[in-house]
Protein backbone atom coordinates (compact mmCIF):
# COMPACT_ATOMS: atom_id res chain seq x y z
CA UNK A 1 0.00 0.00 0.00
CA UNK A 2 1.32 3.38 -1.21
CA UNK A 3 -0.08 6.95 -0.42
CA UNK A 4 -1.33 7.04 -3.87
CA UNK A 5 -3.36 4.03 -3.59
CA UNK A 6 -4.44 4.63 -0.38
CA UNK A 7 -5.47 8.15 -1.08
CA UNK A 8 -7.56 7.44 -4.44
CA UNK A 9 -9.56 4.66 -2.44
CA UNK A 10 -10.01 6.73 0.73
CA UNK A 11 -11.96 9.49 -1.80
CA UNK A 12 -13.78 6.70 -3.96
CA UNK A 13 -14.49 4.58 -1.42
CA UNK A 14 -14.79 6.28 1.70
CA UNK A 15 -15.54 9.85 1.43
CA UNK A 16 -17.77 10.07 -1.80
CA UNK A 17 -20.06 7.31 0.57
CA UNK A 18 -20.68 8.98 3.35
CA UNK A 19 -24.31 10.49 3.68
CA UNK A 20 -23.32 12.52 7.01
CA UNK A 21 -19.96 14.57 8.41
CA UNK A 22 -18.15 12.07 10.31
CA UNK A 23 -14.80 11.44 12.14
CA UNK A 24 -12.40 9.39 10.56
CA UNK A 25 -9.77 7.84 12.90
CA UNK A 26 -6.11 7.24 11.59
CA UNK A 27 -3.35 5.37 13.26
CA UNK A 28 -0.42 6.54 12.15
CA UNK A 29 0.64 4.32 9.11
CA UNK A 30 2.76 6.17 6.34
CA UNK A 31 0.40 6.00 3.89
CA UNK A 32 -2.19 7.92 5.75
CA UNK A 33 0.18 10.74 6.37
CA UNK A 34 1.54 11.79 3.78
CA UNK A 35 2.41 15.17 3.85
CA UNK A 36 1.02 18.57 1.74
CA UNK A 37 4.65 19.96 1.97
CA UNK A 38 7.58 18.58 3.52
CA UNK A 39 9.64 20.45 5.80
CA UNK A 40 13.69 20.60 5.72
CA UNK A 41 15.40 17.91 7.92
CA UNK A 42 18.95 17.10 7.60
CA UNK A 43 18.38 14.36 5.03
CA UNK A 44 17.96 17.40 2.49
CA UNK A 45 21.08 18.71 0.64
CA UNK A 46 21.92 22.02 0.94
CA UNK A 47 21.19 22.80 -2.19
CA UNK A 48 17.36 21.92 -1.72
CA UNK A 49 17.23 23.98 1.53
CA UNK A 50 18.05 26.93 0.03
CA UNK A 51 15.54 26.31 -2.36
CA UNK A 52 12.99 25.59 0.17
CA UNK A 53 14.23 29.06 1.69
CA UNK A 54 13.99 31.26 -1.55
CA UNK A 55 10.51 29.87 -2.20
CA UNK A 56 9.48 31.08 1.37
CA UNK A 57 11.23 34.58 0.62
CA UNK A 58 13.65 33.25 3.97
CA UNK A 59 16.66 35.03 3.66
CA UNK A 60 19.83 32.94 3.54
CA UNK A 61 23.18 33.52 2.36
CA UNK A 62 24.80 31.53 -0.06
CA UNK A 63 27.80 31.23 2.41
CA UNK A 64 25.88 29.81 5.31
CA UNK A 65 26.64 26.32 6.34
CA UNK A 66 23.71 23.34 5.89
CA UNK A 67 23.32 24.02 9.99
CA UNK A 68 22.65 27.50 9.73
CA UNK A 69 19.79 27.18 6.55
CA UNK A 70 18.16 24.38 8.62
CA UNK A 71 17.74 26.70 11.79
CA UNK A 72 16.73 29.36 9.48
CA UNK A 73 13.78 27.04 8.31
CA UNK A 74 13.00 26.19 11.90
CA UNK A 75 12.43 29.81 12.92
CA UNK A 76 10.06 29.60 9.68
CA UNK A 77 8.14 26.39 10.99
CA UNK A 78 4.86 25.46 8.69
CA UNK A 79 2.11 23.45 10.34
CA UNK A 80 2.26 20.18 8.77
CA UNK A 81 -1.16 19.32 7.16
CA UNK A 82 -1.88 15.97 5.53
CA UNK A 83 -3.11 15.25 2.14
CA UNK A 84 -5.77 12.80 3.47
CA UNK A 85 -7.17 15.19 6.24
CA UNK A 86 -7.23 18.13 3.34
CA UNK A 87 -9.43 15.71 1.76
CA UNK A 88 -11.62 14.77 4.43
CA UNK A 89 -12.45 18.69 5.14
CA UNK A 90 -13.43 18.76 1.48
CA UNK A 91 -16.12 16.35 1.42
CA UNK A 92 -17.19 18.19 5.29
CA UNK A 93 -15.44 14.87 7.65
CA UNK A 94 -12.55 15.36 10.37
CA UNK A 95 -9.89 13.40 10.57
CA UNK A 96 -8.48 12.38 14.21
CA UNK A 97 -4.93 10.77 14.43
CA UNK A 98 -4.25 7.94 17.10
CA UNK A 99 -0.88 8.70 19.02
CA UNK A 100 1.95 6.17 17.35
CA UNK A 101 1.49 2.82 19.30
CA UNK A 102 -2.02 3.21 20.59
CA UNK A 103 -3.89 1.43 18.22
CA UNK A 104 -5.99 -0.23 21.14
CA UNK A 105 -7.78 3.52 20.85
CA UNK A 106 -9.08 2.18 17.42
CA UNK A 107 -12.09 -0.30 17.81
CA UNK A 108 -11.70 -1.21 14.17
CA UNK A 109 -8.57 -3.28 15.56
CA UNK A 110 -11.07 -5.55 17.45
CA UNK A 111 -13.37 -5.59 14.91
CA UNK A 112 -10.33 -6.72 12.71
CA UNK A 113 -9.41 -9.52 14.78
CA UNK A 114 -12.89 -10.40 14.65
CA UNK A 115 -12.70 -11.18 11.22
CA UNK A 116 -8.90 -12.78 11.33
CA UNK A 117 -10.22 -15.02 13.81
CA UNK A 118 -13.43 -16.29 11.79
CA UNK A 119 -11.28 -16.30 8.77
CA UNK A 120 -8.39 -18.39 10.39
CA UNK A 121 -11.12 -20.78 11.86
CA UNK A 122 -12.91 -21.37 7.95
CA UNK A 123 -9.82 -20.85 6.15
CA UNK A 124 -9.08 -24.46 3.98
CA UNK A 125 -6.45 -25.16 1.64
CA UNK A 126 -7.69 -23.18 -1.29
CA UNK A 127 -5.75 -20.39 -1.95
CA UNK A 128 -7.64 -19.11 -5.78
CA UNK A 129 -8.34 -15.61 -5.11
CA UNK A 130 -12.25 -16.36 -5.34
CA UNK A 131 -12.67 -18.32 -2.85
CA UNK A 132 -10.31 -15.92 -0.27
CA UNK A 133 -12.20 -13.24 -1.42
CA UNK A 134 -15.43 -14.61 -0.50
CA UNK A 135 -14.15 -15.76 2.73
CA UNK A 136 -12.85 -12.21 3.77
CA UNK A 137 -16.29 -10.85 2.69
CA UNK A 138 -17.99 -13.59 5.15
CA UNK A 139 -15.32 -12.61 7.95
CA UNK A 140 -16.75 -9.53 7.59
CA UNK A 141 -20.45 -9.74 7.32
CA UNK A 142 -20.45 -12.12 10.45
CA UNK A 143 -19.79 -9.19 12.35
CA UNK A 144 -23.08 -8.10 13.80
CA UNK A 145 -23.77 -4.46 15.17
CA UNK A 146 -23.94 -5.58 19.08
CA UNK A 147 -20.25 -6.90 18.02
CA UNK A 148 -19.22 -3.68 17.32
CA UNK A 149 -20.97 -2.09 20.14
CA UNK A 150 -19.30 -3.74 22.13
CA UNK A 151 -15.26 -3.15 21.02
CA UNK A 152 -16.69 0.47 20.89
CA UNK A 153 -17.67 0.43 24.04
CA UNK A 154 -14.54 -1.30 25.51
CA UNK A 155 -12.22 1.01 23.43
CA UNK A 156 -13.90 3.81 25.25
CA UNK A 157 -13.03 2.34 28.52
CA UNK A 158 -9.33 1.87 27.56
CA UNK A 159 -9.50 5.59 26.75
CA UNK A 160 -11.57 6.86 29.88
CA UNK A 161 -8.94 4.38 31.78
CA UNK A 162 -6.38 6.25 30.11
CA UNK A 163 -6.91 9.46 30.81
CA UNK A 164 -7.48 8.78 34.40
CA UNK A 165 -4.25 7.42 34.40
CA UNK A 166 -2.83 10.40 33.12
CA UNK A 167 -4.31 12.53 35.79
CA UNK A 168 -3.05 10.58 38.58
CA UNK A 169 0.69 10.85 37.01
CA UNK A 170 -0.34 14.46 36.55
CA UNK A 171 -1.09 14.75 40.08
CA UNK A 172 2.34 13.24 41.69
CA UNK A 173 4.42 15.19 43.44
CA UNK A 174 8.31 15.07 42.00
CA UNK A 175 10.51 13.42 45.24
CA UNK A 176 13.73 15.14 45.55
CA UNK A 177 16.32 13.42 47.98
CA UNK A 178 19.06 15.89 48.28
CA UNK A 179 22.69 14.40 48.70
CA UNK A 180 24.33 17.52 50.07
CA UNK A 181 24.19 18.59 53.80
CA UNK A 182 22.49 22.15 53.31
CA UNK A 183 18.89 23.23 53.95
CA UNK A 184 18.10 19.88 55.35
CA UNK A 185 15.20 19.76 58.21
CA UNK A 186 15.49 16.21 58.91
CA UNK A 187 18.92 16.04 60.22
CA UNK A 188 18.95 16.47 63.93
CA UNK A 189 21.07 19.67 64.51
CA UNK A 190 24.01 18.95 67.10
CA UNK A 191 23.97 20.57 70.57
Amino acid sequence: MDANIFEEWFEENLLKKLDRSSIIVFDNASYHSRVEERFPSSSWTKEEIQLWLTEKKIYHSDIFLKVDLLQSCGEHKIQKKFVTDQMALKYGHEVLRLPPYHCHYNAIELVWGLAKNFYNKHASKTTDDASVLSLWKESLEQIKAVQWHNCIRHTEDIIVQSFQTELVIDEVRPLIIRIDNSNSDDCDSET
